[in-house]
C-alpha cells in the first residue's frame, strides 16, 4: 500500500472515531442536561428556603429587566400573601469562573442572606467565599458596599478573604447587582 493511500486510510478511521465520540457525547449530554438543570434549581430553592425560612413560597418574577449582567433570575418571597423582598440569582465572574449566587433582600432593601450554589473557584483559597461567617458580614447591609483588605471601618465594609481577593470582589459584586436590581425593583413591593 503506497503512503498516500496509508494516510487517507488513517484519517478516515480517525474521522469515523471522532464521530462515534461525538455522536455518544452528545446523547450523553442529551441525557444528563435535565438531570443537572434539576439540580441546579433544587440547589436554588433550598438557598432560597435557608435565606427566607420563614417564606410561604417564591415566586420566579419572569418579566424583569436588567441593565447588569449579573442579575439572571429574580424571585419575589411571598409572606402571609404579599410581598416579603426577593432573592435575586447573580452570577458573577470569580477568578476560577461563574459564581452562581442567591441574594436574599428583605422588602427594606437590607440583605437578609447570601448562598453560593455553585462555583469554581480555587480551594482553600476563593473557595473560602463560600463559608458561612464571611458570607454573614453582607447581612443587614444596603446601599453600596466596599470590599476592604485589613479591618472593617464603616458599616457597610466587607473585609476581603486574604489571598482570594478577585473572588471576594465577585461575591461583593453578586451581592452589590442584587441590592441595586432591588432598589429599582418596582414589582410586588407597590
Amino acid at each position: 500500500m503506497s503512503m498516500g493511500k496509508s494516510i487517507l486510510r488513517l484519517a478516515g478511521i480517525l474521522f469515523a472515531i471522532t464521530c462515534v465520540v461525538a455522536g455518544v457525547l452528545g446523547y450523553v449530554n442529551n441525557i444528563t442536561q435535565d438531570k443537572i438543570a434539576a439540580i441546579q434549581s433544587e440547589k436554588i430553592q433550598a438557598a432560597m428556603k435557608e435565606i427566607a425560612p420563614d417564606a410561604e413560597g417564591f415566586l420566579e418574577v419572569t418579566d424583569f429587566t436588567s441593565a447588569d449582567k449579573n442579575v439572571v433570575k429574580v424571585y419575589e418571597i411571598r409572606m402571609d400573601g404579599a410581598f416579603g423582598g426577593l432573592c435575586v440569582q447573580t452570577a458573577p465572574s470569580g477568578f476560577g469562573g461563574t459564581i452562581n449566587m442567591i441574594v436574599g433582600i428583605d422588602k427594606d432593601g437590607k440583605v437578609i442572606g447570601v448562598r453560593i450554589t455553585s462555583m469554581t473557584e480555587t480551594a482553600g483559597l476563593g473557595t473560602k467565599t463560600n463559608e458561612g461567617d464571611w458570607l454573614a458580614q453582607f447581612t443587614g447591609l444596603s446601599g453600596t458596599i466596599n470590599l476592604v483588605k485589613n479591618a472593617k471601618i464603616a458599616d457597610t465594609d466587607v473585609v476581603a478573604v486574604s489571598g482570594a481577593t478577585i473572588s471576594s470582589k465577585a461575591v461583593t459584586a453578586g451581592v452589590q447587582s442584587a441590592l441595586d436590581f432591588a432598589a429599582a425593583y418596582q414589582g410586588g413591593a407597590q
